[in-house]
């Protein structure tokens, strides 16, 4: 009986010796397994990936595409009055422009300013200019060009001097004074039209516009 119940606790005792041996086992591949599975984890988060496009992408292929800026335009554009005078008037938008010695026509007329004449006197030696000042004279002609009736007379001509003063005409003993007259298709006129002027002072432009006959102004550049 003794026997038996020695036998019996050392198969006790090997049974629970096998099974601490086993779990112990168990532990320890399970923790070798999580070390790995961590240990590959970390790898695979360190390691790079060779598809993925580089993150600082250098700005300076960016800015040398970017296309140059063109030079303004404004600076090298010349004015719309230089380019009227040159040009002889053509803009439809302004006065036909033209200079002393010219020309110059429209639809319906054409005017040419022959001479610019200072410091004139008169024929009379009872006429003369007021204290301080002298007289100044143009020379003018008006041809009508239209089948429509002109009627052309000193009204029609502006003088505006160097100060931007518009002086009238003044009726002095002087040349051929240009007369009131209608003039029809082939008619011309010309005669002297003389201005007061203080000393310094110049014409600087002479304007020709009818109240009706002409379809657009003249400017004659005096200066």
């Amino acid at each position: 009986m003794t026997k038996l119940m020695t036998r019996k606790l050392s198969v006790a005792a090997i049974a629970g010796t096998m099974a601490l041996g086993m779990s112990a086992c168990t532990q320890v591949e399970g923790s070798s397994g999580t070390s790995s599975s961590s240990s590959s984890s970390s790898s695979s988060e360190a390691a790079p990936s060779e598809d993925s496009p580089s993150s600082s992408e250098s700005p300076e292929s960016s800015e040398s595409s970017s296309p140059s800026e063109e030079p303004s335009s404004s600076s090298s554009s010349p004015s719309s009055s230089e380019s009227n005078a040159d040009s002889g008037g053509d803009d439809s938008s302004g006065p036909k422009v033209g200079k002393v010695g010219q020309e110059v026509k429209t639809d319906k007329m054409s005017i040419k300013v022959s001479k610019v004449t200072d410091d004139v006197k008169s024929s009379s030696d009872y006429q003369k200019p007021a204290a301080g000042k002298h007289w100044v004279a143009i020379n003018i002609s008006a041809t009508n060009l239209d089948d429509d009736e002109l009627r052309f007379s000193s009204s029609c001509v502006k003088v505006r001097l160097s100060d931007n003063t518009s002086p009238s005409d003044k009726y002095v003993d002087y040349g051929s004074r240009l007369g009131y007259g209608s003039l029809y298709k082939g008619d011309t006129t010309t005669g002297d039209l003389v201005y007061e002027v203080s000393p310094g002072q110049k014409i600087k432009t002479i304007d020709v516009d009818c109240s009706y006959g002409d379809d657009r102004p003249v400017r004659i550049q005096a200066n």
